[in-house]
């Protein structure tokens, strides 16, 4: 195993993203990184030296009994799978990305650099606590590593002293000192045009879609509370309050961002919009001078960052629905 290098774990594309911006040697580095990430990032990743580990966490199996039973055996199945790839042996200087997924248990007592990923970067320690015991409940790790179920995630837990966000609002007050706040556009314009076609590469950001954003003055932000992503809502549920924030916007001068766990077809939807539902992070948008005049969504913090750019933000927050709210708790601008 190599010495001396970088790891990234995560299931977030936005935590990736961020990660090929503050590194100067992405390419180089390792990647643990779940199957919310689509197949074709992490092949383009490859392309460009870069080791990637795969992992399943079967989240989009279903709702049964059988498939929770299913999921359980997966996620045990993957953990072992990974214990058995690094045997034990974590020879890493800088781990980086999500302390709570399962995959960063072993990894955990090194210490890992937390990134921003999405909402869960504005939950309360009271919050993990319980999500915590729930994610534990039925998971070798509980068995295999001692105190998992005390280790309290994003930040929280004394072994991580940084976490590397886009903003800083609304998050706990009690790890507000580990914050480093980084700035996207700065960190793209300190890259060579050859990094930055790389890191466009990876995501599949091609020229004709950044000349095209301008044309789109409201953007809606999907994300993924439906059944065909493994969440908790019939799809026509999830449309139907997409529809009805939409109420008096043209349809015509719409971009929809899809999140890229969903397996909607926005497109039969809004057929007379623009649906961006390749791997890529809305936030990509910006560092190529992307100005919408609406930003609507029900809890994306991506739409955070036009707030003071004389840009009208609708964000619903998580009490829209009872069901979101269960999932990713009490999430307001």
């Amino acid at each position: 195993m190599k010495k001396s290098t970088e790891l990234l774990i995560s299931p977030s594309l936005f935590t990736l993203f961020v990660f090929l911006l503050i590194n100067k040697n992405w390419y180089k580095a390792d990647y643990i990184l779940l199957d919310r990430i689509p197949k074709s990032v992490v092949k383009n990743l490859r392309r460009e030296g870069a080791k990637v580990i795969y992992i399943y966490s079967g989240d989009s199996i279903g709702k049964s009994l059988f498939s929770k039973v299913l999921r359980i055996i997966i996620r045990n199945f993957e953990h072992l799978r990974l214990w058995w790839i690094y045997k034990g042996e974590y020879k890493y200087s800088r781990i980086y990305g999500n302390d709570e997924i399962i995959s960063s248990v072993p990894f955990r007592k090194f210490g890992i650099t937390v990134i921003e990923d999405g909402s869960f970067n504005l939950q309360s320690k009271d919050f993990f606590e319980a999500r915590v015991k729930k994610m534990h409940k039925y998971i070798l790790t509980r068995l295999m590593y001692k105190n998992v179920c005390s280790y309290i995630p994003y930040g929280y837990d004394n072994f991580v002293n940084k976490i590397i966000l886009t903003h800083e609002k609304g998050i706990d007050s009690n790890i507000n000192h580990k914050v480093e706040r980084v700035c996207l556009k700065t960190l793209w314009e300190s890259k060579g045009k050859v990094e930055r076609t790389a890191i466009q590469n990876v995501f599949g950001m091609s020229s004709d879609l950044v000349n095209s954003l301008n044309n789109y003055s409201t953007v809606l932000l999907t994300q993924p509370f439906g059944k065909k992503e493994g969440g908790f809502m019939p799809e026509k549920d999830k449309v139907s309050i997409y529809f009805n924030l939409l109420k008096g916007s043209s349809y015509n001068s719409l971009l929809i961002k899809t999140h890229y766990a969903e397996k909607t077809n926005y497109r039969k939807y809004f057929k007379d919009s623009l649906v961006i539902d390749q791997p890529i992070p809305f936030q990509f948008f910006e560092l190529f001078n992307y100005h919408p005049s609406k930003v609507i969504t029900i809890s994306s913090s991506a739409a955070l960052k036009y707030k003071n750019e004389n840009c009208e933000i609708i964000f619903t927050g998580t009490e829209i629905d009872k069901r979101i709210v269960e999932m990713y708790g009490i999430v307001r601008l």
